[in-house]
């Protein structure tokens, strides 16, 4: 029994501390502390390259700096790794736009509206 408890508290712990990052940076971005954001992603990404939210707010971090062409590929690693997103596929595209890839903009808007259609 007394295993059991210890086993239910280390979960407990995991599924508390692992969402943990994710707030913070949400924290960081809302109240423009951008270099403590990108330090914190930065940080994440490297224990965790796959992390849909740490590559989307990192992206944010980013676009927040202006640098749209570093950003694409921090959204592209999260809309791919979360494809039914339209929040992360919807930065994505303004990362493409405001890189003056128009192109590539106009292809992620009409993914994000044939995935809403359903065609």
């Amino acid at each position: 029994m007394n295993i059991f408890k210890v086993f239910i508290t280390i979960g407990i712990s995991l599924l508390v501390f692992s969402g943990c990052a994710k707030y913070e940076a949400k924290n960081h971005l809302e109240l423009k502390e951008i270099e403590k954001g990108l330090k914190l992603t930065e940080s994440e990404l490297k224990q965790d390259p796959d992390d849909t939210y740490m590559n989307y707010y990192h992206g944010r971090f980013l676009v927040s700096q202006k640098k749209y062409k570093e950003s694409i590929a921090y959204f592209k690693k999260a809309a791919e790794s979360f494809p039914y997103s339209t929040y992360h596929k919807l930065w994505l595209g303004i990362a493409y736009g405001k890189a003056k890839d128009y192109k590539n903009e106009q292809k992620v808007y009409e993914d994000i509206l044939k995935d809403k259609n359903g065609n």
